[in-house]
């Protein structure tokens, strides 16, 4: 049977995906390829329902028990086993999951302070086009009507906050010495001894991993009535617009009225010790019929989400020998993910222009 030994549990934007990277890198422990499986999230399937983007997110829960625990089955003999699933913390029946499945757990918590995480949790959905309010104090004031139409975890922007009720029901769970508290600010600021504090509890060797990579913070959206995203300008319609801008290589990407153009995608690359660079891909899909595009753009926002999200689980962390997967896997998996937000029958191919497929080795 192959499961974790340790879970990092949360808080979401505290830095857990740092972490995360910055443990892969010690010998003596195995982080799941997965960052974030959520298995202790349900007792079978997820729901399929929610707020904006929400369905796409839990198509991507491990929940079956077979498949989390193939997560594991890459690790080395004597090595220790854990995951990142940062909304563990948030939820109560997790805690009870956990416990009846690994009563023997070691539990990381990262905290953050709650009006700074709950604010880069506003800005990551709103910079991906998924947030509707443009209001920061707004979109809090929503959370109760959201929760209460069925809205995930992740748009809970205040009650992931609150880490107190969420330490007490975990300890009346837990006993206190299994669970590790850090802050994310000595995380940040002294990086080696908050490792070393890390591997001591995890009963690792000290001192193989002292850096944790720079943490990836979605820019700041603009204030505007609605997001750029959602706006009806040319590139966020799919419309045709002026010629495409030649690629590197002179070869222009098609236009026409059955192509469309997705705004640029910009993903954080990361070793096991630093973020080492930004690559930028542009993507255009290729219709099956004119008629398809008002459903596309009607499920824009879902499908940024989504293919940034498989674009980071593709090419966010560099393999062993500092190489990405190859352009064709990358370009499959996209046009997968578009199918499942979009239909079937909806998207004739994926394209991507030369310049980018040449920066991926």
């Amino acid at each position: 049977m192959a499961l974790p030994d340790f879970l990092v549990i949360g808080a979401p934007k505290a830095g857990t995906t740092a972490l995360h990277v910055a443990l892969a890198g010690h010998p003596e422990l195995f982080m799941s390829p997965i960052k974030e499986p959520k298995f202790f999230l349900t007792d079978g399937p997820p729901p399929s329902g929610g707020g904006p983007g929400d369905a796409a997110t839990y198509r991507e829960h491990v929940w079956r028990r077979p498949d989390y625990e193939a997560l594991f089955a890459g690790a080395p003999p004597g090595a220790l086993r854990g995951e990142s699933t940062p909304f563990y913390l948030h939820d109560r029946l997790a805690h009870r999951r956990i416990r009846t499945l690994i009563p023997g757990a070691r539990l990381i918590v990262i905290l953050r302070d709650p009006v700074e995480r709950a604010h880069s949790n506003w800005a990551h959905l709103r910079s991906a086009g998924l947030e509707p309010i443009g209001d920061f104090v707004a979109a809090c004031a929503a959370q109760d009507r959201r929760a209460a139409a069925g809205w995930a975890a992740f748009w809970h922007y205040i009650a992931l906050g609150r880490y107190g009720e969420q330490l007490d029901h975990l300890y009346m769970v837990f006993p206190r010495e299994p669970a590790l508290i850090v802050s994310h600010g000595a995380v940040a600021d002294a990086p080696t001894q908050s490792l070393e504090r890390i591997c001591a509890f995890l009963r690792a060797a000290a001192g193989p991993v002292t850096e944790v990579p720079e943490q990836h913070q979605p820019p700041h959206p603009r204030r505007a009535a609605q997001h750029p995203l959602l706006s009806p300008a040319p590139r966020a319609a799919g419309a045709a617009g002026p010629p495409a801008k030649p690629a590197a290589n002179g070869a222009p990407m098609p236009t026409g009225s059955q192509y469309f153009k997705l705004d640029p995608f910009t993903i954080p690359v990361m070793s096991h010790t630093a973020v080492v660079r930004h690559l930028p891909f542009i993507v255009t899909l290729e219709l099956k019929n004119d008629s398809m595009r008002a459903h596309v753009q009607s499920r824009l926002p879902i499908l940024r989400h989504a293919l940034n999200t498989a674009l980071l689980q593709l090419v966010g962390v560099e393999r062993a020998d500092g190489t990405l997967p190859p352009i064709a896997a990358i370009k499959s998996r996209m046009l997968d993910v578009t199918r499942e937000v979009t239909g079937p029958d909806t998207v004739r191919a994926l394209l991507m222009e030369s310049v980018y497929e040449r920066r991926l080795r």
